[in-house]
This record gives C-alpha cells, structure tokens and sequence, in this order.
C-alpha cells in the first residue's frame, strides 16, 4: 500500500510539473504562461489595483475608516520592532492617545505639521492639557501617509524617530489621528507620544527618638513621641524650554520625579490589561476583527506582496521555459511571461510613487 503522504507528493509534483516545466506531455507548452492564465492574471493585479486605488483615493482621505483602524496597527508593528531587539512592549495609555489625539486635531484646525504649533504650543503642552505626569517622552509625527506600514518603515529609516521606537526607557505609547487638509489636500494627520510615566516615590515614615521627660524619682517615666513631620507632596519647579521645531522626532525633557510621604492621597493609575473572554466564539470573531483591520491599514503592503509572489512565480516559470528544453521555444509563451513582469512591475513602481511622494515625517 502506497502512504497517503507519498501520494500527495507525486500528485503535487505532477502539478507542479504540468504547470512550470516544459515536456511532453504538455506540450513542451508549460500551464502558467499560457495565454488564458496570463489573461487570468491580469485580471487578478486589475482587481488589486482597484482596491489600492479604492483606499489610496477614497478610503483613505475622504471617510474616517483609515484613520480609525491605524493606531491599533501602529502599535502592533512598534512591539514587533522593538521585540527584535528583546525590549518589552509599549502599552497604550488612554491618557497618551487623548494628548496625541488632541495633538493631531490641531494640527488639522490650523493645517500646520510641526512639533510647534503657530502659537509656540510644544508637544507637551497637549500632556499637560490632559493630565499625563511623565519622566520624558518623545514625539513622532506623519503626515499624508496611505499604509500604516509604511508609516512605521519611515520612522524606522529615520535615525531619531528609530531612537524614540526602540527606546527602552519608554513604556507606554498613545496614537491620534485627525483628517484635514494640509497644502490643499485632504489628508491623514498622525501623531505618536511615547513616554514613561514619571515614579511615584513614597519615603518611609521616619520615626523620631521618643522624647523622655524626667520626672520626680518617686513617679513614673513616660515617654511622649514627637511630631511626625510634614507629608506634602513636592514638586519641583524647572524651565523646560525646546529649541525650534526640528526635522527630526522630537524628545521631550525630563520631568522631575514625584516625592511623596508615606500616607499620601496621591494616586497612582494603573492600566489594566484587556482580559480576553474564554468564549471561543467571540475570540474568533476578535480574531476576524483584527485581520480585517490589518488589511484596512495596510493597502499597498498586501498589494505589494501580491505581485512580488505573482513576479516570482513569472520569473520561475520564464527560466525554466527558456533552459529546461533549451532547443524548443514558443515565443509566445515567453512574450506572454515578459509581458506580465513589465505590467506587474510597472505597476509595483507606480504604487510606490503615488503612496510615497507626498508623505512626511518630523
């Protein structure tokens, strides 16, 4: 009896073999550079170019859906980056994304991209608007970007926003996104605050010698503490002045950290982790969420990996075409092969130059 794995092994390679190399039994005529496949995929890349198309120019400017789903993937792709080098993960902060959310908005209102506003207003003005005490932070800033991958690549390539991603003293990590429009056209304003939250020092009581009163010998010793000393907060007071708006990412000051005493009303928020349901169903649905909005934010990354898959396998098919029977040529087969690596190709290059001509990073 013939193992069910060696059968699906030669059933495999008999496809395999029909489909890319010239033979015999197909004529010396492989599958995949025919003109009924080739015409197939064309229309696959025309439907792929639609949907980039669809997000590059409607999606993506002119409703909320793009700038709804970035942050959660600008994050995601953050923790990837900084897990290739073994640091732990930034977490979302609500207090962070409403600073940089307040943030990107007012860059839409006034139509400016910088890490001043017109006003002099600095990206820490925005943490103090919302309540955030942090020990230092750092700001990145994009603007008319389609593919939140190639938001974090930008980043990635620029040394100082790089050093804000993988800095290791950040922890936590708020996102913002606003629509407006920015040099006559309507655009996507990102805004990404990371920080480490400032530390909530608390000093121990410190007790005092017991104060001893003498008495008559004839009475009693009693020992009467003195008083505990003051535990007011203290904060101290410094001048956090930036140079002017760079082009590089800006990092904020540090913060002086926060002393308190031992009984002190202060309050430190913590961020709970979202406790995910046992409930097989809603994981999936999660699950089905998640992958969805991977797709919605990354248009030109899932387009792009379809015609490099597509121009490999083209590729592959041409030289075996060529070599395998080197004697016997169908010139049409390879005019077909040819003529999908320069449409696919053309088209790759295209996508790049509309994502990537207008988009900016400081």
């Amino acid at each position: 009896m013939i193992p069910l794995g060696g059968i699906f092994k030669e059933t495999m390679y008999r496809l395999f073999k029909k489909i890319f190399i010239p033979h015999q039994e197909n004529e010396h005529r492989p599958h995949v550079l025919r003109t009924e496949v080739m015409l197939a995929v064309l229309c696959v890349v025309l439907m792929a170019e639609i949907y980039f198309l669809a997000q590059a120019f409607v999606f993506t400017p002119f409703t909320s859906l793009f700038s709804s789903v970035l942050p959660d993937a600008l994050l995601g792709l953050a923790n990837v980056d900084r897990q290739g080098i073994n640091l732990s993960e930034l977490k979302n902060n609500d207090l962070l994304a409403r600073a940089a959310q307040l943030k990107a908005e007012d860059m839409a209102a006034k139509s400016y991209f910088a890490h001043t506003s017109p006003e002099g207003l600095t990206p820490w003005h925005w943490l103090e608007q919302v309540g955030y005490s942090y020990s230092y932070a750092g700001e990145n800033l994009a603007i008319n970007f389609m593919d939140s991958k190639d938001i974090e690549n930008a980043w990635m390539n620029s040394p100082a926003h790089r050093a804000n991603i993988l800095n290791g003293s950040f922890s936590e990590v708020g996102i913002g996104t606003a629509k407006g429009i920015y040099q006559n056209k309507e655009t996507i304003f990102v805004v990404q605050l990371l920080a480490k939250p400032a530390q909530l020092i608390v000093l121990p009581a410190k007790v005092p010698e017991p104060v001893v009163a003498q008495l008559p010998l004839s009475g009693p010793v009693v020992a009467s503490p003195a008083l505990l000393p003051s535990q007011a907060a203290v904060l101290a007071e410094e001048d956090y002045s930036l140079p002017e708006s760079s082009p590089e990412a800006s990092i904020l000051p540090p913060e002086p950290t926060i002393t308190v005493g031992p009984n002190s009303e202060n309050e430190v928020s913590v961020q709970q982790n979202e406790i995910l349901s046992d409930n097989p169903n809603k994981s999936l649905i999660a699950t089905f969420i998640s992958v969805i909005k991977k797709q919605l934010s990354e248009p030109r990354a899932m387009t792009n990996f379809l015609y490099v898959v597509l121009l490999t396998i083209i590729s592959l098919a041409l030289v075996l075409k060529i070599f395998v029977k080197i004697k016997i040529q169908h010139p049409d087969l390879i005019f077909n092969g040819v003529f999908l690596l320069l449409v696919i190709s053309s088209i790759f290059w295209l996508n790049q130059f509309i994502a990537l001509n207008p988009a900016k990073i400081l």
